[in-house]
């Protein structure tokens, strides 16, 4: 009769290995997560930052820039008051009124369209303090084609700073347009 002889540990190696194969795919899964976050902080972390610090210093540039901006439209607001004549002012102020000026808006407008034998059957203004311009949505009818052109050109080179944004042609010679102005506070 043979003895075995146990060696000591060799019941420890077994069990070991016996928990490894058990939960093996665990061990794995784990091991690929550390692995993961390991090339996370030794790749991507360095170009995060470099990425996150390239933000920062845009923004820092846009803000300075921002304020250069600002500052040359209040040299410009100061030199304009201390070299225009009254007149120069008076043209000045027409075309870029300092406030929203709805009445001088209108006017200006439907006054335009009467020089061209059109009249406004209708006229919407929304005011846009982001910008600090107004959409003036406007219906005209009457006159003829050759009319319209003269009126649109008349609207774009008025004294009043307008942008015309978009203009549809109904039946029976009327004509939707849609005008962009401006002012300063």
């Amino acid at each position: 009769m043979t003895k075995e002889i146990k060696k000591p540990g060799v019941k420890k190696q077994e069990k070991v290995l016996h928990i490894i194969d058990y939960y093996f795919k665990w061990i794995a899964l784990v091991l690929i997560v550390i692995i993961l976050l390991g090339g996370y902080f030794m790749v991507l972390r360095d170009k995060y930052s470099a990425y996150a610090q390239s933000k920062n210093t845009t923004l820092v540039g846009m803000k300075d820039s921002l304020k250069n901006a600002e500052n040359d439209r209040l040299a410009i607001v100061n030199a304009k008051h201390a070299t225009l004549s009254f007149d120069e002012e008076k043209l000045m102020s027409l075309a870029v009124p300092s406030k929203f000026n709805f009445s001088s808006m209108v006017s200006q407008l439907t006054s335009l369209s009467t020089a061209y034998n059109f009249n406004v059957s209708n006229i919407e203004v929304a005011k846009d303090d982001g910008v600090k311009s107004a959409r003036v949505t406007m219906s005209v009818s009457g006159g003829n084609y050759e009319d319209f052109k003269r009126l649109l050109s008349a609207i774009e080179t008025s004294s009043m700073i307008f942008d015309v944004l978009s203009v549809n042609f109904n039946s029976g010679q009327s004509y939707d347009l849609v005008i962009k102005s401006y002012y300063l506070n």
